[in-house]
């Protein structure tokens, strides 16, 4: 008698674990691939205060007009003193565009900044908390 208690309470706990797994379907996640660009710091250090300034504006010119063309999701510096001074987040298909607009900063041209650039995942629609 025992063991027929036993068996009829492992179908009972093995149909209800069984039901549940159905009623939880596994999360899918559409991926869209993004590029980070690394921001590192490069070879020519010695600007002078004056033309470290302008070169700054024009660099943050640059930044804002990529965000505002819609190549861009985010950029920003780091915050502590490193190789890498910046990360930015492009959303378009081709890399060797991504190349050509992130080398076209007025820092990267001149040699104030180099870049990296790297194809990165995450599920399409992720945003930061």
């Amino acid at each position: 008698m025992r063991h027929l208690i036993a068996t009829i309470c492992f179908l009972a706990f093995s149909l209800t674990a069984a039901a549940q797994k159905k009623e939880t379907p596994e999360t899918q996640y559409e991926m869209k691939k993004y590029y980070l660009v690394l921001l590192k710091r490069g070879p020519e250090q010695g600007q002078d205060s004056a033309t470290l300034a302008a070169l700054m504006k024009e660099h943050l010119a640059h930044l804002e007009r990529m965000y505002n063309e819609n190549k861009m999701s985010m950029c920003g510096p780091l915050a502590v003193d490193n190789e890498i001074r910046g990360i930015c987040v492009y959303h378009i298909d081709d890399i060797e565009e991504v190349r050509r607009l992130a080398g076209s900063d007025p820092a990267v041209k001149a040699g104030r900044l180099t870049v990296q650039v790297l194809p990165w995942y995450t599920a399409k629609g992720m945003i930061l908390k």
